[in-house]
């Protein structure tokens, strides 16, 4: 085996295809020959009891009338137009009273059936196939396939040796193509042999790897992550329009919902994404220079709340809009590191949940990590109720007076912006 393992490709592939394809054959010759004996043994005795029957109906006349002389006759007929090699009669003592022919071969297995005359058994007529001629067409047979499995042998031998050629010419060029030098490869060829696997090994084993490999990014440390609270929005609304509307209409719809989103997102620094079919994500990340996240997640949700109130009765469609206030971890960096994207979908999923199952309209729910917030819990009310989620939330009344001013004022300002032609309820706050 080490002597074939140096050789070439263009070798030792034909050489155990060749193998493996004889193996094959074997088997199958010897499986073909054992059915073939089975069938042969089934034929020959069936063969046989129909000779020794229909011998023992020939022998019933000339036994019944005591005619040995006749049933030697019949006896020899018999034998010359069928392949029975000897025939005996015996009475019902066992006595033989009458024979023909002789066995050729020792071996040949006898068949007998008797012999009746009224009912009665007057002898028994025993008898041997000669069976050489189908144990020569079945050697016949067993020299075909073994002929005919050498052959494909061979064949797959010559069509593997033609295909492992062009495989050991391609891995010869690339072992000559990443050589360092020229002398080096013809000593290292000279050693290993003609073995073009090998060759192609010790040259790249030769070759500076270390230099091309990458590193791989070290995950980041826990602070690395920042506090990120999420304001999830889901746009009942528009679940009931897509079906609805026109393409234009729908268009023109989704338009006003995206400039009051991104207005009130613009107001408390808020990043703006698409985070489920018919929802909407909005981040408050820390921010130099603004008030804390939950403080402007809840300030923004309020704000959407009483702008959608305020488009609502200066147009002919309803802005329903559901929210939902929670808190992630974040990295500040996402392009190395995928598990801040993963924990954020469980997050986005449980703030989705209970926007689906809050049953009010215009629902501002905020979680109870959320409403801990000491900026928060100072200036909101909130109505505690028990909502079939993962998580614990609570519904969001409002901030403080200074706080809800602030919010209508901004409010008068979004709806003059998106509608200018219509009358705003900029009044009401004296602005």
């Amino acid at each position: 085996m080490k002597r074939l393992a140096a050789h070439s490709l263009s070798l030792q592939l034909p050489l155990v295809a060749g193998v493996a394809a004889l193996v094959v054959g074997l088997c199958l010759l010897w499986l073909a020959a054992t059915a073939s004996g089975h069938l042969q043994a089934q034929q020959e005795q069936r063969y046989g009891d129909a000779l020794a029957s229909q011998l023992a109906a020939s022998l019933r006349e000339p036994l019944q009338s005591g005619d040995l002389l006749a049933a030697r006759a019949t006896l020899q007929r018999f034998l010359d137009s069928s392949l029975a090699g000897s025939i005996v009669i015996s009475d019902v003592e066992g006595t033989p009273i009458g024979s023909a022919g002789r066995p050729i071969d020792a071996d040949a297995r006898p068949y007998s059936a008797s012999i009746t005359v009224g009912g009665d058994i007057a002898g028994e007529v025993r008898l041997t196939v000669e069976s050489a001629a189908g144990r020569e067409s079945r050697w016949r047979f067993i020299f075909s396939l073994l002929a005919l499995t050498a052959a494909l042998s061979l064949l797959v031998f010559l069509a593997t040796r033609f295909l492992a050629r062009g495989i050991a010419r391609r891995l010869t060029g690339l072992a000559t193509r990443l050589a360092v030098a020229a002398s080096e490869g013809e000593d290292e060829r000279s050693e290993i042999g003609g073995n073009e696997l090998r060759l192609l090994e010790n040259t790249v084993d030769a070759m500076p790897l270390e230099m091309l490999q990458g590193h791989a990014p070290v995950p980041r440390a826990a602070s690395d992550f920042q506090d990120t609270v999420l304001l999830f929005v889901h746009l009942a609304s528009l679940v009931r329009y897509v079906d609805t509307l026109s393409e234009s209409n729908l268009h023109r719809y989704t338009r006003r919902l995206q400039q009051l989103i991104q207005a009130a997102a613009h107001c408390y620094r808020g990043e703006l994404a698409v985070a489920r079919p018919f929802g909407l994500l909005l981040t408050f990340a820390p921010q130099p220079g603004t008030r804390g996240e939950a403080f402007r997640a809840a300030s923004c949700a309020l704000l959407l709340r009483q702008v959608a109130e305020d488009v609502r009765q200066s147009t002919k469609l309803s802005i329903d809009l559901s929210m939902a206030v929670g808190h992630c971890e974040e990295s500040r960096d996402r392009s190395d590191d995928i598990y801040p994207e993963l924990h954020l979908q469980g997050a986005i999923d449980e703030l989705h949940g209970a926007c689906l199952r809050e049953e009010k309209p215009a629902t501002i729910l905020v979680e109870d990590t959320v409403g801990g917030d000491s900026e928060l819990a100072a200036v909101a009310r909130f109505e505690e109720f028990a909502l079939e989620t993962e998580g614990q939330f609570r519904r969001l009344l409002g901030l403080g007076e200074e706080s809800e001013a602030l919010v209508d004022h901004q409010a008068a300002l979004i709806v003059r912006r998106i509608a200018p032609n219509r009358e705003t309820p900029s009044t009401r706050t004296g602005s």
